[in-house]
């Protein structure tokens, strides 16, 4: 994933001064704090399906 790294660095991270990358940083830790608070759908347990003969 090296090359993905230096991609993302260079195209998202290289314009931003470092006062918006702290602005970034705590903006989206609160985006992964309510995102972990509320699970999505599909991360519910599935009841499995009873079969009858």
């Amino acid at each position: 994933m090296p090359g993905h790294v230096e991609l993302v660095q260079r195209l998202l991270l290289a314009p931003l001064a470092r006062p918006d990358i702290t602005s970034l940083r705590d903006v989206l830790g609160r985006v992964r704090e309510h995102m972990r608070s509320i699970p999505p759908r599909s991360a519910a347990p599935r009841r499995k399906p009873t079969h009858t003969a």
